[in-house]
């Protein structure tokens, strides 16, 4: 009920804005709320992008996407494209390259792109005008759209309606976003989820605080090579690992760490004790990603480490 509420709440408000952010929990529903605007919206004829910063991010949207049953084509290095779909997954790096050479003129670079080389089924400008003119575009992760990448890609669809998808709705200065978008829809609060069985409940455990004074903030978060000198320490890893086996011995684990070289040496010694681990980041290529990814889902990866990436 609460995501239909927002969803008529979304209706309403792009009556009369442009552009509108939709705030959640993780956890909450965004991209399935997403899933149901663009289903709506391509019924009416509409053409619809659903903008991602991570391959996974778009992975979960396509299998949010084809439990509806909805027909969807991808915008991302590595995919075939079917631009003839009303609905489209894309990367924004990859849209915002795009972009970059249709803004250019530059036709020769366009024929070399393997995007356009691909769309055997179109002329060059039929598919320039698809990636041109969509009707509507939900940003998911909107937080990170004063980042160069997103509000150039923003500014070139100033024309079509705007929607954001965030759990927290604000710069890491702490700034808000009102002036990207027009207003804010806010769904139910975490706790709220929780007592309403939609979230599960969580238990805490802080067996040792590091001492991060002196640590530089950089854009309202800790610096991260002076972050990595202090975490990335025995003391700390053999704790995480000591805890984790009397807590969760044996039971799958995410471990959030400060930079790829702490996530590979975390990966590192969790494997030294015994557990089968493995560390993924955005560095790797889009193959080993998804076998990673669906070796955990199938409970062949016991600990995942990972840098700002699940």
């Amino acid at each position: 009920q609460y995501q239909q509420k927002m969803i008529l709440d979304t209706r309403l408000t792009l009556r009369k804005s442009n552009s509108v952010i939709l705030q959640a929990a993780t956890g909450a529903g965004k991209t399935r709320i997403a899933a149901d605007i663009f289903e709506r919206a391509a019924a009416l004829g509409h053409s619809v992008f659903f903008l991602v910063h991570r391959q996974e991010i778009g992975d979960q949207a396509g299998e949010a996407f084809d439990e509806l049953g909805l027909e969807y084509g991808k915008i991302a290095s590595g995919e075939k494209p079917d631009l003839t779909k009303k609905i489209q997954i894309c990367s924004i790096q990859t849209l915002y390259n795009l972009i970059q050479m249709i803004e250019n003129g530059d036709g020769a670079k366009l024929r070399k792109n393997y995007f356009f080389r691909s769309l055997y089924e179109h002329e060059i400008s039929d598919a320039i005008f698809h990636i041109k003119f969509p009707d509507l575009i939900i940003f998911d992760e909107a937080h990170h759209c004063k980042s160069h990448t997103w509000e150039a890609v923003k500014t070139y669809y100033a024309k079509s309606k705007c929607v954001g998808l965030s759990a927290t709705p604000k710069r890491l200065d702490g700034r808000g976003l009102g002036d990207i978008f027009d207003g804010i829809i806010c769904g139910p609060s975490m706790k709220w989820l929780i007592q309403n069985g939609f979230l599960s409940d969580y238990i805490p455990y802080a067996p040792y605080t590091p001492d991060m004074a002196g640590v530089k903030k950089t854009g309202g978060d800790y610096n991260k090579k002076e972050a990595d000198k202090i975490m990335d320490r025995s003391a700390i890893t053999g704790d995480a690992i000591k805890h984790y086996k009397q807590l969760a011995d044996g039971r799958q684990a995410l471990v959030f760490c400060t930079s790829i070289k702490h996530s590979k040496h975390i990966a590192a010694e969790f494997t030294a004790a015994g557990y089968v681990a493995e560390h993924l980041d955005s560095k790797l290529d889009k193959k080993t990603r998804k076998k990673i990814i669906t070796d955990f889902r199938e409970k062949k990866i016991q600990i995942l480490c990972n840098v700002d990436l699940v």
